[in-house]
């Protein structure tokens, strides 16, 4: 899974990009998440985190990336296309 969101600042002199992907496994949990962004020094960041199960994995995802779209962020790509249809308890 990987999500690519973007959003607009300073009237259009600053782009700031945000990832999520679960392409990485965690040492010590079956399911991890990698979120990578950039501060406004353009200083890339990144934060882990891991899951017991793919349902606690899901719903970060989508508390994540509804947070994210708040903030102002549009979706620049989504790989698999039906992930955020997916419905989680």
């Amino acid at each position: 899974m990987f999500l690519t969101l973007y959003k607009n600042n300073r009237g259009g002199e600053q782009w700031q990009y945000y990832t999520i992907h679960d392409h990485d496994r965690d040492l010590f949990d079956m399911f991890s998440l990698t979120i990578n962004w950039r501060n406004t020094n353009n200083i890339i960041r990144e934060r882990q985190y891991s899951f017991t199960n793919q349902i606690e994995k899901d719903k970060k995802i989508q508390k994540l990336f509804m947070k994210k779209l708040k903030e102002g962020y549009k979706l620049l790509y989504e790989y698999p296309k039906e992930l955020l249809n997916k419905k989680v308890l």
